[in-house]
């Protein structure tokens, strides 16, 4: 989840600086903060050059592969627990389990059985197995065939009846929106222990988690009633969340329920759900709202606020309206104007670069 209060320190100061009005109370700017992100030099050269408008931040699809998964070092399983201050187990414990499931896993076309014997020489319970999937998702430089991995991991999880691996990986694999037919879509067999826990956990209807989930699958299916099922398992959603001390799900609730107004043409409403997440500080309903109007005073601030909080989906239309302004400050002969702007493009564009050629997920 993308909150404003959550910013990279290293892009959060050149772009909170090209806001001329100053944020909300609600948004305001964090402060920096120390980040495991190390800094990067801005390309040498003439600075002033404008940006190619075509610079894209998309994400690529992810394509996995039965492919060798290659095996990490137990040091870094020590660096990473440190890291993290995990309380339970141990890195080494942790680590003899990990080393125990790719063996498994590389096994499992000629064992029917693995997971079960996996469990039985490991003695790995659900909060063990999810422990090995969150220091997987903090490997630095993580490959395809290691999200194939945590994948696994999970379903593995989830078949021991550990909730919080069978609601993270279907969420994870209803957002891919991969077609059904697919290896990595919710409805594929491989699957089978995610569906079946998160199935039970539905029909519980006690975690606000598990009933987001149920809207965002009936949301997959696109069709007006699905719609309007989805809209009422967010609506008990948001009730159960309000409940809790800490709702993990809260923006995608919030978002679900934008979405389904929006399919319903409820559009008010819609526009009111993501005023609710702007002012919970939800980076992802700034940019909605500045989306949703693009000639307003306040587009350009709220691209920046939620530039600043790492949403890099703002990141290129940042970009772009900077470019936009620049063009007219120069038509209307204010050169200085013109200049500040194409200088914030330029350093939007070189986010944006280092981030095509650093983060390649």
């Amino acid at each position: 989840m993308f909150r404003l209060a959550r910013a990279n320190a290293s892009h959060a100061r050149p772009l909170v600086a090209s806001v001329l009005p100053r944020p909300s109370p609600a948004l305001k700017p964090p402060a920096a903060v120390a980040t495991g992100i190390r800094t990067f030099k801005h390309p040498t050269g003439n600075r002033k050059a404008r940006p190619d408008p075509r610079l894209k931040d998309a994400k690529k699809p992810i394509a996995l592969k039965t492919v060798t998964i290659p095996r990490r070092s137990e040091a870094l399983f020590r660096m990473l627990w440190k890291k993290f201050e995990l309380a339970d187990g141990s890195p080494e414990a942790t680590y003899k389990i990990y080393d125990a499931y790719l063996k498994a896993l590389a096994n499992r076309r000629n064992n029917k059985n693995w997971e079960s014997n996996f469990l039985a020489q490991t003695r790995a319970n659900g909060h063990d197995v999810h422990a090995m999937a969150f220091l997987i998702t903090m490997f630095p430089n993580m490959r395809e065939e290691e999200q194939d991995l945590l994948y696994h991991v999970l379903n593995t999880a989830a078949g021991i009846g550990y909730d919080a691996s069978g609601l993270t990986l279907g969420r994870i694999l209803v957002n891919n929106n991969h077609p059904t037919h697919s290896a990595y879509s919710y409805w594929a067999p491989q699957w089978a222990h995610t569906r079946q826990h998160v199935d039970y956990l539905i029909k519980r209807g006690h975690d606000a988690n598990a009933v987001v989930l149920e809207g965002l699958l009936a949301l997959a299916r696109n069709s007006p009633p699905f719609d309007r099922l989805a809209l009422s398992a967010f609506k008990r959603a948001r009730v159960l969340g309000e409940e809790m001390t800490w709702f993990d799900w809260e923006q995608s609730c919030l978002m679900g329920m934008a979405e389904a107004y929006r399919r319903l043409d409820r559009l008010q409403k819609s526009i009111e759900m993501f005023k609710v997440l702007e002012a919970k500080s939800y980076a992802m309903g700034v940019f909605e709202l500045a989306k949703a109007d693009p000639k307003g005073a306040d587009y350009l601030p709220r691209l920046t606020r939620a530039a600043v909080s790492g949403f890099r989906q703002s990141y290129q239309p940042l970009m772009d309206e900077h470019l936009r302004l620049s063009d007219e400050y120069r038509k209307n002969g204010d050169e200085k104007k013109a200049e500040e702007h194409l200088f914030w493009a330029v350093e939007i564009g070189n986010i944006l670069k280092y981030r095509r050629n650093h983060h390649k997920d």
